[in-house]
């Protein structure tokens, strides 16, 4: 708890939920090869560490958007991540989604 608080204390409480999401798929791996004895995640929630989070809506502005694609070109990324993104933003789908998607799942005649 003081390593998921610590987080928490510098305001960055989504943080402290995605820590304590690793810390418990870390601890779970580890019960299972008999690293450990006992998780010591359990029982803790999300409202012991972060709190609830809200969702927000978040628009890039055009200005953002224009300053992408100077910024992708500095990242040093492969030229795949870099149309990753720009799919991504273009058909609003979330990493996953893209991820797992086939060139089948794809209709340029039909745009979909």
């Amino acid at each position: 708890m003081s390593v998921l608080d610590t987080v928490k204390a510098r305001g960055a409480a989504r943080l402290a939920n995605r820590l304590l999401a690793e810390l418990r798929q870390m601890f779970g791996f580890a019960l299972v090869r008999e690293i450990v004895a006992a998780d010591p995640t359990t029982g803790i929630e999300k409202k012991h560490v972060g709190a609830q989070e809200e969702e927000r809506e978040r628009v890039l502005s055009e200005a953002e958007i224009r300053a992408l694609s100077a910024r992708l070109a500095d990242a040093n990324l492969l030229k795949s991540t870099q149309h990753a993104v720009w799919v991504m933003l273009a058909t609003l789908t979330r990493i996953g989604e893209l991820t797992r998607a086939r060139r089948a799942d794809i209709d340029l005649a039909a745009r979909t």
